[in-house]
């Protein structure tokens, strides 16, 4: 049987406690760059979760440097970093991780691309780069892009640029909504324009939860909203949970059919309380000791 990686005061030799980006592949986690407090850092670090050890990985070459509030997705060869940044400046610079020979590549992406951001999401669908939302560090974002990164588009991109997509979502209409053309007609009903929610892709569907706009404290939200995006069609619908529970830099992980959302901000306080998402908000009992509260998190569930 399988040792189950879980908190187990000091079984594991860490580094420094950070917020950061992490990438599963197999039984290796990885993490790269974050904030520890002190400073962002660049350092990549794997946790074997079977042998419950760290390693700092040593990579070769010139790297994306510091990195907080960034994305890191992909697959056991690359691993793809988009945005973040460092002090008050954003990127809009897409580099991938060689697993295999542990260096850094910098992709040329074509003049059109996403503006510069962090606190977005990131995930990789039918081959597919995808960037949703975030903060530009004067607005908040609701774009969502594409690039191709199947193998056939990294090998060509030696010679020619990987090309952003924009894509243009459809959203619910009221059930009230007048005759379209009339004057007053309402808009379609749409995430609004925010960052750091959770998105959690479901097959073809995106559940995107929670967020808000601007820093904890200075600007809208958070927010107790959920919407589902259709990936084949692009098509918004929103669902309500009843109760809503704003929240925002909270983790949600699919477990089977049960979504679980733990920690954030809910606007006054970081929150350490566990909740469950069916077709509503549920509080399941959990049993020993409750974790710190906190917001910035991320949490997965390895396949054993």
């Amino acid at each position: 049987m399988k040792p189950v990686l879980g908190y187990h005061e000091g079984c594991l030799k860490s580094h420094s406690n950070r917020s950061y980006h992490f990438n599963l592949s197999d039984t290796a986690i990885s993490f790269f760059g974050g904030y520890d407090s002190k400073e962002t850092v660049e350092d990549v670090w794997v946790l074997d979760t079977e042998m419950r050890e760290w390693e700092r990985v040593e990579m070769r070459g010139e790297g994306p440097g510091p990195l907080r509030a960034h994305t890191a997705v992909g697959d056991e060869r690359y691993i793809f970093v988009f945005g973040g940044g460092s002090g008050d400046e954003s990127s809009d610079e897409l580099w991938a991780r060689d697993t295999f020979e542990q260096t850094w590549h910098l992709f040329p992406c074509s003049t059109t691309s996403p503006v510069p951001r962090r606190a977005h999401n990131s995930f990789i669908y039918d081959e597919h780069l995808y960037v949703y939302g975030g903060g530009s560090g004067h607005d908040a974002l609701s774009d969502l892009w594409r690039i191709d990164v199947s193998w056939a588009a990294l090998a060509r991109s030696k010679d020619e640029p990987l090309v952003w997509e924009e894509l243009q979502t459809s959203g619910s209409a009221p059930s009230d909504m007048p005759v379209p053309g009339e004057e007053g007609s309402p808009e379609e009903s749409k995430p609004r324009a925010k960052g750091c929610t959770s998105a959690t892709l479901v097959g073809n569907v995106l559940v995107v939860l929670g967020g808000q706009s601007g820093r904890d404290g200075d600007g809208e939200g958070p927010w107790g909203d959920c919407w589902v995006l259709n990936l084949d069609d692009l098509h918004w619908e929103e669902k309500h949970l009843n109760p809503p529970i704003p929240l925002a830099s909270h983790t949600a992980t699919l477990v089977g059919t049960y979504l679980f959302i733990f920690g954030g901000n809910d606007g006054s306080r970081y929150c350490n309380e566990l909740n469950m998402i069916t077709k509503q908000w549920e509080t399941p009992k959990i049993r020993g000791h409750r974790r710190r509260r906190r917001g910035g998190i991320r949490y997965l569930i390895p396949a054993w």
